[in-house]
């Protein structure tokens, strides 16, 4: 039927008795527009609650049907329908308003405008599930921006990965659902909506439309009536989605009213630092490793960020297979316990630099350059000649990203910045793998050349190393067989092998008394095919944070010192800063020297910006995660909180209360308004500097 025969169809009924209620309604049931927005809602739908359903299961680690499945049948299925009760109204606006626009103003035939609609919602509803699959999250602009880099840079990923290739078919198979499902639409309205089936398709669909909105309502009086927030599962499909493409954050920095420096450090302290986090047992007690003020003299500094090391997977310590790791851990600052801020390369590296936690939402490179107290930059005025190496390429990434890193690089104080592999010598051989090892082999070559450069002009080296060696997927050459593990083993004793060569250069120089070298991983796993690579399921935790931390100093320490508390990336810079000798109290830093016995119970913090909606916390003990998106906590003991009391009575293995749900988000909420403030005092320096270094410039004849 035409939509000519449909307005005649409507207007049939005319000749009957008019203004009789009876009539109206039953000529509002056979109104073939009426049938066709019915079916509309229901085919927009159906696939709207498959999506979020794979969604929330991703993010639901024990899954979405146990999750909500605690309690009898019918509270379960009630709870069920509640995850989606936002669908239910967000369906019917979308429906009803697109109808409006496309159809009634801009006079679009309906069968089309339906077939478009749900093609669309398809098309970003199979990125979504591809990036959700990959990252657990909904599509947005930087994540894809990254995805579709590094899949440019390294097509092979895509093509000679097994996730991969699956990923690809799934993309494939994904794009032919949405032709098939809006081309069954298209077909569906234009001969199935007849004469004969109106009456019946409107009346069902009507009630179903009806029945539910009254679920929506009702979810959303029972949410008001327990002063439950309307956030997590609460929040609608596609509001989710435009949220996360859109971005709905309004934070400018440049407009804030900020407090003094040493007031936002001091407000991050008294908070990470409460009584409820720090045991008065740490009260008074003496550094971990008493070191005299006359060895705390300049030294050389080799600081090496290893790509994606799960300390699971790389046991340095206490290894007889990691022979180098054996020495360097023998003679300086080691732990177990060590935990990344981020599971992102750019912005672990920015706290290890920086000495700060990144802020939780958008990069604030996004908002302009910065001007933290970051160790280059601190370095850099007491005579240091620092330099960042990347054993890749610091600028991979395309798009409005494309120079995100080298500007933090700048920003963070570096003089220099060398890309490894540009360099011919890294691709002597036709394997990838001995390619990479060249790369790292380089880089730990430069490294050298820039400690007998700046001795050269009687100065010390700051130099920074980003590996790339151990980026997923893991391979080497002739390991093919092995499990994700085995070829993990294979990278560990690698990077083994070239430390040694490193130590060896350093020995060579008689410079073993008068280096500092920091080995430690960026971040542990983060997408999903390195947690499957290796049999893990996929879920906020240790995996993806704790890494490997070894600080090699033979000119200070003659034995091993073992961290049994937990460290963090914003530690790295304080200690390196008193270890020099150069005070920190000037300067703005969330972290603590790890010899500082008041570490010990402090609140550390892990971030997953935009990659997961979870953070989380660890404290005396404790993990605390908290899931913006589900609306969940969780709360587990970590090995280091044996013996530790449970928080607020919890018992361990049970469902955290709403109480203890409720403490745990304002926690992350509170430091995320810390870090953003951090952020926004850097980005203001950063201005003023940048202000300041202009009018020099022009007031020069």
């Amino acid at each position: 039927m035409t939509d000519s025969t449909h307005r005649a169809h409507d207007a049939h009924p005319a000749s009957r008795a008019a203004g009789s209620p009876r009539h109206t309604l039953s000529r509002v049931f056979t109104s073939a527009r009426l049938a066709k927005l019915g079916l509309w809602y229901l085919l927009l739908l159906i696939p709207t609650i498959y999506f979020k359903h794979s969604y929330l299961d991703s993010l639901a680690e024990e899954g979405v049907l146990a999750a909500v499945g605690s309690g009898s049948l019918v509270a379960s299925l009630g709870s069920y329908l509640a995850l989606f009760a936002a669908d239910f109204f967000e369906v019917l606006l979308i429906v009803l308003a697109l109808f409006l626009i496309g159809h009634l103003l801009l006079r679009i035939n309906l069968d089309w405008l339906v077939a478009i609609c749900v093609a669309l919602c398809m098309v970003v509803s199979a990125g979504n599930w591809l990036s959700f699959q990959v990252i657990g999250t909904l599509l947005n602009a930087d994540n894809l921006e990254i995805a579709l880099s590094w899949i440019r840079a390294h097509p092979e990923t895509m093509t000679q990965d097994q996730s991969g290739r699956l990923l690809l078919v799934s993309a494939a198979g994904l794009v032919l659902l949405a032709l098939l499902w809006s081309s069954a639409c298209f077909l569906l309205l234009r001969g199935g909506v007849t004469e004969r089936s109106v009456p019946v398709i409107a009346r069902w669909t009507l009630a179903l439309a009806l029945a539910l909105q009254v679920i929506s309502a009702a979810t959303l009086v029972h949410r008001m009536i327990r002063h439950r927030p309307s956030i997590g599962t609460s929040r609608g499909y596609w509001s989710a989605t435009a949220t996360s493409l859109g971005g709905a954050e309004h934070w400018d920095p440049f407009e804030l009213a900020l407090p003094k420096e040493e007031a936002i450090e001091s407000s991050y302290r008294d908070f990470a630092y409460s009584p409820v986090a720090v045991p008065d047992s740490s009260a008074g007690e003496q550094p971990l490793v008493g070191i005299p003020p006359r060895a705390r003299i300049a030294r050389h500094i080799v600081f090496i960020s290893l790509e994606t090391a799960a300390r699971k997977y790389y046991p340095v310590l206490d290894n007889p297979r990691l022979p180098t790791f054996a020495r360097m851990a023998s003679r300086g600052i080691a732990s177990d316990h060590h935990l990344s801020t981020n599971p992102a390369t750019t912005w672990a590296v920015y706290s290890m630099l920086t000495g700060t936690y990144p802020r939780r939402g958008r990069s604030l490179l996004d908002y302009g350059d910065f001007s933290s107290d970051g160790l280059a930059a601190v370095l850099g005025r007491h005579g240091y000649e620092t330099t960042y190496l990347d054993s890749y390429k610091i600028d991979w990434q395309s798009g409005f990203h494309r120079d995100h890193n080298s500007r933090m690089v700048k920003d963070l104080g570096f003089m220099s910045i060398e890309d490894i592999a540009q360099d011919s010598v890294t691709h002597a051989s036709d394997d990838a793998f001995e390619n990479a090892v060249a790369r790292e082999r380089h880089s730990l070559s430069r490294a050298l050349q820039r400690i007998d450069d700046a001795r050269g002009h009687n100065a010390h080296a700051f130099v920074f190393i980003a590996t790339i060696l151990g980026h997923y997927p893991w391979a080497a050459k002739g390991t093919q067989s092995l499990t994700g593990a085995e070829k993990l083993a294979v990278i560990a004793g690698s990077l083994d092998g070239l430390l040694a060569e490193l130590l060896r250069g350093i020995d060579a120089r008689g410079l073993s008394d008068s280096v500092i070298i920091v080995v430690t991983g960026d971040h542990g796993l983060r997408a999903k095919g390195e947690f499957a690579s290796l049999n893990e399921r996929m879920r906020f935790g240790t995996i993806s944070f704790n890494v490997p931390f070894v600080l090699y100093a033979p000119g200070l320490f003659d034995h091993s010192v073992r961290l049994s508390n937990v460290t963090s990336h914003v530690d790295i810079a304080p200690t390196l800063l008193e270890l020099v000798g150069i005070p920190t109290d000037s300067l703005l830093l969330h972290g603590t020297s790890m010899l500082d016995p008041h570490i010990r119970g402090r609140t550390t913090f892990m971030l997953n910006n935009s990659l997961r909606p979870v953070d989380g916390y660890y404290q005396n003990g404790w993990l605390y995660v908290y899931n913006a998106f589900t609306g969940e906590s969780r709360v587990e003991r970590t090995p280091e909180g044996a013996g530790s009391p449970s928080p607020d009575g919890y018992a361990e293995g049970a469902q955290p209360s709403a109480a203890l749900t409720a403490r745990v988000a304002a926690t992350l909420d509170r430091a995320a308004g810390i870090f953003d403030t951090t952020s926004a005092y850097f980005l203001q320096r950063g201005a003023a500097t940048r202000a300041g270094s202009a009018a020099i410039v022009s007031a020069r004849p």
